[in-house]
This record gives structure tokens, C-alpha cells and sequence, in this order.
């Protein structure tokens, strides 16, 4: 699902072609990084020079996501974003679009808009909209990084395999893997004041600023190259249908090397613990008193 092919459909959905300069259709999250699988998520909206033609557009908004839905089959997994990122819901005048943000406690909505990118129409646009954002009080990224490293490991617990008892296992790939991944390390990149997006991209800028030790590096790319490649081939076999998620009869049945990012994983989400444990009181933590994230034997860490 490219840029270019969801900034047609919704140009071909106004039903006329639109000045360039009057809005600006934009995309988020994955498609902004240019890392989204086969199937993810579809983040986009839609910024108004002109925020009275907002009604209008936003029925336009509709159209365009009728007409998304009829390009897929019905075992697609694809969906239009479901925490507002749409051009329904955010389809306005750079001030109201930040008015909204704010009036709605729609914060978690800041980071992924600062990171986009405009597919059609008036980048400027997007310009006025991320100024606006970074003035917002509510914005505050060392608050954003601990919020992302406190879910990492609360919101999503280190995945526990039933070792020995036989029991069926079951695996998300993206709610128990991929997504405690990205929130430890936006979290990680947020709190150090580095803005760049994408697990990579964060991990690198981290390394560079000697935030995380050449090991923990390694271990972070090659995690998620590894995920990546397993949800591709995993989305592709089951034609989107429900591809995240992987079935086992036993703990013995699951690939060594989907065990290996499971281990991986479950490493970061303690790290993320330790950190934070390490920012609230300033004392040893396992390997000295210093960041859990420059250990250079991460694999301690793990703790099944």
C-alpha cells in the first residue's frame, strides 16, 4: 500500500482534481517511515488551508474510506488507523487539528503527526501543524519517554512461554513483540531528546550518543530485522487473515529463531525495568551504577 496509490484514491474521492495548495494529505506512523508490512495499519489525514470547507471534506473523508475498504479482499487485515489518525476524524485547519488534539487528550496522537509525511498537496501545511504541536504544553518528550518505557513493560508483559507444562502456545507478533519493541525504544530515543522515528533509525542515533552499548545495539537490529521477516512471510501465507497471529501445540514446536525475538524482546522489556528503576532512585543496578542499556552482556538482563 503505497503513498502515491492512497493519495490517488483520495483525490479520485474529492471527485474533482484539487488545487495542490488548498489541503495537504499526509501519512503517519509506518507509512511514514517506510517500514510498513503487507498489511499494517493505514495512518493518513488530512490538513485544510481553508478550515470552513472542514464538512465538506470530511464527508470526502468517508468516501475515500469506502472506497479503500472495497480495494481489499475480506481476509484483509488492512484497516484504516483506529485511534484517530483518519482523514474523518483529523481533517482541518492546522489550528483546529492541534485545538482538537488538546480538547480531547488526544496526546499519543503528537509524536506520530510530528513524524509525518505529506503524500499530496501543501507540505507547508504540515509545517504550520508540527509548530503549532511543538508549542503545546502538553508536549513534553522526557514525559512521553517514560510513559512509552512504563508500557513497554506494563502495558505489555514480557511474554512467558509455558516452558515445560505442554500447553498450546500462542503468539501475536505484533501486540507481544513488535509493539513492546517500538514503545521501548521510542521511549529510550523520547526521554534522551532524540526525535528521529523508527526502531533502527532510534537505535543508531542511541548508539552514536552512547546511550546504549554496541551489544544492545546488535541485539535491537537484529530483532528487528528477524520480527520483520517473520511477519512478512506469516502476513503473505495467510493473505492478511489474521497473519500476526502464530499457533504452537507445544513450546518445542516453536521456530529457534521466533524464540530468539521472543528472547530478545523479553531482554528489552527488563532493561526497560531496570531503567526505570535506575531513573527513580540513582542506585547500582545489577551491573553498576549506570544505564542498564550499556551493559555489554544484555542476555543477563533476560529472565524467563
Amino acid at each position: 500500500m503505497t503513498r502515491w496509490f492512497l493519495a490517488s484514491l483520495y483525490v479520485d474521492s474529492i471527485g474533482k482534481p484539487p488545487n495542490p495548495d488548498s489541503l495537504a494529505f499526509c501519512v503517519a506512523g509506518s507509512l511514514a517511515r517506510l517500514d510498513a508490512a503487507p498489511f499494517s495499519d493505514i495512518d493518513c489525514f488530512v490538513i485544510l488551508k481553508d478550515p470552513s470547507t472542514a464538512v465538506r471534506m470530511k464527508a470526502v473523508g468517508k468516501v475515500f474510506k469506502k472506497k479503500l475498504m472495497a480495494t481489499m479482499s475480506q481476509d484483509s487485515a488492512l484497516m484504516v488507523d483506529p485511534v484517530g489518525i483518519d482523514p474523518v476524524t483529523l481533517c482541518d485547519g492546522p489550528a483546529e487539528i492541534r485545538n482538537l488534539i488538546v480538547q480531547r487528550n488526544m496526546d499519543q496522537l503528537i509524536h506520530p503527526l510530528l513524524n509525518a509525511q505529506v503524500a499530496f498537496g501543501n507540505r507547508e501545511l504540515l509545517a504550520q501543524l508540527c509548530d503549532l504541536l511543538k508549542k503545546t504544553a502538553s508536549l513534553d518528550l522526557k514525559t512521553q519517554g517514560l510513559s512509552d518505557l512504563k508500557e513497554c513493560f506494563q502495558d505489555y508483559r514480557p511474554l512467558k512461554l509455558p516452558g515445560a507444562s505442554g500447553g498450546r502456545v500462542g503468539i501475536d507478533l505484533k501486540r507481544d513483540l513488535a509493539r513492546p519493541l517500538t514503545f521501548c525504544l521510542n521511549g529510550l530515543a523520547k526521554y534522551n531528546g532524540i526525535t528521529v522515528v523508527g526502531v533502527r533509525a532510534q537505535a543508531h542515533e542511541l548508539m552514536t550518543a552512547k546511550l546504549i552499548s554496541t551489544e544492545v545495539h546488535l541485539m535491537i537490529i537484529t530483532c528487528s530485522e528477524v520480527l520483520e521477516r517473520i511477519r512478512v512471510t506469516s502476513q503473505l501465507a495467510r493473505l492478511g487473515h489474521h497473519g500476526d497471529t502464530l499457533g504452537y501445540n507445544s513450546e518445542a514446536e516453536v521456530p529457534s529463531e521466533l524464540m530468539k525475538v521472543v528472547t530478545q524482546v523479553n531482554c528489552l522489556q527488563h532493561m526497560a525495568a531496570r531503567y526505570l528503576e535506575w531513573l527513580d532512585s540513582k542506585t547500582p543496578v545489577i551491573f553498576g551504577n549506570q544505564s542498564p542499556f550499556l551493559s555489554k552482556s544484555p542476555a543477563a538482563y533476560y529472565a524467563r
